[in-house]
């Protein structure tokens, strides 16, 4: 399953004791999310220390709290993953980060979001070795601020004929001899918009000479570079 059209991940957790037998406190569990290749070599971990409530409890605010609600931008996990690779630590180390509120993130191996075959849900004993009896619900697990955006190409050249030239558009100088197509495309892998400035200029000498000389040839040239030298180039040329 591909996850990175996608932003935020989300699902409720519920966690209370079970009648004749040890109460369970808040933060006695955590709620363990993986999703990745795998689950024992290359996943991103989220840990969620579970707030339980009290068995008989009425009121949907207390049956799923907000302590336990799954909510987070799925872009904070290739976050982690950069951070940890800037460390220089090897993939096969469990690396984890955890926030001020208690919640921990984690990665193992080199997971990726475009390809994730499982989600694993489980429970952890935070109290090990002390027994834990309890009954944990998880409910309404989804995805959700799905990317709609639409990729784009335009493009528009008017051309005209000059006798040494065979194309040249309007949109630049006669000194410059050259055609101008400026593209945008959406690249989803890298999750940004690239754009490119392409130039393109087509010689024919061959008009420019009487036919008697018995010289003909063609020339064709092209420039291609990214956004960052747009200004530069279009200053050069045009």
């Amino acid at each position: 399953m591909d996850l990175r059209q996608y932003g935020k991940l989300n699902m409720f957790i519920h966690a209370e004791s079970v009648i004749n037998q040890a109460i369970v406190n808040d933060g006695d569990l955590k709620a363990v999310i993986r999703l990745g290749n795998d689950f024992s070599g290359n996943y991103y971990e989220v840990k969620i220390p579970l707030k339980v409530t009290e068995f008989g409890a009425t009121d949907s605010a207390r049956i799923w709290p907000r302590e336990n609600y799954l909510d987070f931008e799925l872009e904070e996990l290739t976050k982690l993953k950069t951070r940890r690779n800037n460390q220089a630590l090897t993939p096969s180390q469990y690396y984890s980060e955890t926030n001020t509120d208690g919640r921990t993130y984690a990665i193992m191996g080199n997971p990726n979001l475009g390809e994730v075959r499982g989600m694993l849900l489980a429970v952890e004993n935070a109290k090990v070795p002390e027994f834990a009896c309890t009954e944990v619900w998880f409910n309404e697990l989804r995805l959700s601020r799905l990317d709609e955006k639409a990729a784009g190409l335009p493009l528009a050249v008017l051309i005209l004929n000059w006798p040494i030239w065979e194309h040249l558009p309007c949109l630049v100088l006669p000194k410059a001899g050259a055609l101008v197509r400026w593209s945008k495309e959406l690249t989803r892998e890298a999750g940004r918009t690239c754009t490119h400035l392409m130039l393109q200029q087509i010689l024919k000498p061959a008009s420019y000479y009487p036919g008697s000389w018995g010289f003909r040839y063609r020339c064709t040239w092209a420039l291609a570079e990214p956004q960052a030298h747009l200004n530069t180039i279009l200053t050069t040329w045009i």
